[in-house]
């Protein structure tokens, strides 16, 4: 069917711009629901990507304070390693120490002449050593460090003392060694 408009054109015209204003209220409308469902999803979007980064936040904080505990225990052990080697280091001095004051002991044991009695054998610094002692003549002293410089373990051997003295009636010659350790 035929639609035929038998109004004047004037009123056309204002029907036809009745027509527009509700269109573009309806495009402002369209449009204002477009942006507020565009800004809320966005929101919504916004709001969950914060909430998951509380929840790794929270994560990496307990994470944190758990590896802080572990670290901790490793700088406990760390330390208590440190103070373990040192002990044994310690003990290892020690025994080598002991070892060559015995190697030092015997080879002066078997070096001493008749008729000489050691009445102080001592350790002076790292390297040093005070030999005191008493016999009956200067000679078996001269003997003494005689046999001494023969022996691997003794270097400079140097005689600090040599007096006479007496032991009850007996006259007697009281010595003093000093010597360097060889190494």
């Amino acid at each position: 069917m035929i639609a035929v408009n038998l109004l004047p054109k004037e009123e056309r015209s204002e029907e036809l711009k009745l027509g527009r204003p509700r269109l573009r209220f309806l495009a402002w409308v369209a449009g204002a629901v477009v942006v507020v469902v565009v800004v809320g999803g966005s929101q919504l979007v916004a709001e969950m990507k914060i909430q998951g980064l509380r929840e790794d936040l929270m994560i990496a904080q307990q994470e944190n304070s758990h590896l802080k505990s572990q670290a901790e225990l490793v700088r406990q052990l760390d330390a208590r390693q440190q103070q373990l080697e040192s002990r044994l280091s310690l003990v290892f001095d020690l025994s080598r120490d002991r070892r060559r004051s015995l190697a030092l002991v015997d080879q002066l044991a078997v070096r001493i002449p008749d008729h000489l009695w050691l009445t102080k054998v001592e350790q002076s610094g790292t390297t040093g050593q005070l030999i005191e002692g008493v016999t009956f003549s200067n000679l078996i002293v001269a003997e003494l460090m005689s046999r001494l410089r023969d022996a691997e373990a003794y270097e400079a051997i140097d005689l600090a003392v040599a007096e006479r003295g007496l032991i009850g009636e007996e006259p007697v010659v009281k010595f003093s060694l000093t010597t360097r350790v060889a190494n």
